[in-house]
């Protein structure tokens, strides 16, 4: 009884329809990643006024950087590992910056004409994430953080109060925000299967494993035949 398994014991309440446009591959990154980023991007409300950086590009971060793109947004995305930057351009981000040789902060300036982005999505939980989340932000800015990374103090109330910013956390989605999900994926076409890089069968579980532990990857999936 749990995940991973070819059933699963569930409430009723807990079994949503999928129309038939969309695969169970769609189905099930709705119910984690793209769930998870499209609840945090409904509390930023990006659109075509905005510059939102994207601190991580995995599955999450991926999903973030298509729904900004389709709300309108100029997505930057900030990602250290190769494979994840180029998966980011496919989906749509206008530029990716490669942390580990350059400046994010000063490359984010550059890109706003000195101001600032005016959202970020924080996916990394690192704390040079979730503090280039906060810094990068122009005044007024507003940013969400879902990584939870390993907990420890990172951002200081100094880096925010001054420059009026906003900050808000992001846990999964509200199974009642599913309905609107599903309405906006289908209204604009998103692909989520973009994101999917490698396709396992249960028996591969620990190749798969392995593998998306190394970060080169974007979504890895179970399909059961």
């Amino acid at each position: 009884h749990g995940s991973d398994a070819d059933l699963i014991l569930t409430d009723a309440r807990n079994c949503l329809p999928l129309p038939s446009a969309l695969s169970f591959a769609d189905g099930a990154m709705m119910a984690c990643n793209a769930g998870t980023a499209f609840s945090a991007m409904s509390k930023l409300r990006p659109s075509g006024l905005d510059t939102v950086a994207i601190f991580g590009q995995g599955p999450v971060g991926l999903a973030g950087t298509l729904y900004a793109k389709a709300m309108g947004a100029r997505v930057i995305a900030v990602e250290p590992i190769a494979e994840r930057r180029d998966l980011a351009k496919t989906v749509g981000a206008a530029v990716v910056i490669d942390p580990t040789q350059v400046d994010t902060l000063a490359a984010i300036r550059d890109l706003t004409r000195g101001e600032g982005a005016t959202c970020a999505f924080e996916t990394s939980g690192s704390a040079a994430g979730q503090n280039g989340a906060v810094d990068g932000l122009g005044l007024g800015g507003r940013a969400v953080l879902v990584g939870f990374g390993n907990r420890e103090k990172s951002i200081n109330p100094a880096q925010f109060i001054g420059r009026g910013l906003t900050l808000m956390g992001s846990f999964v989605l509200p199974i009642q925000m599913y309905y609107e999900m599903l309405t906006f994926i289908l209204e604009h076409r998103i692909r989520l299967e973009e994101m999917i890089t490698h396709r396992f069968s249960i028996d591969q579980a620990p190749e798969a494993f392995t593998l998306f532990d190394s970060g080169k990857t974007g979504k890895v999936i179970f399909e059961w035949k």
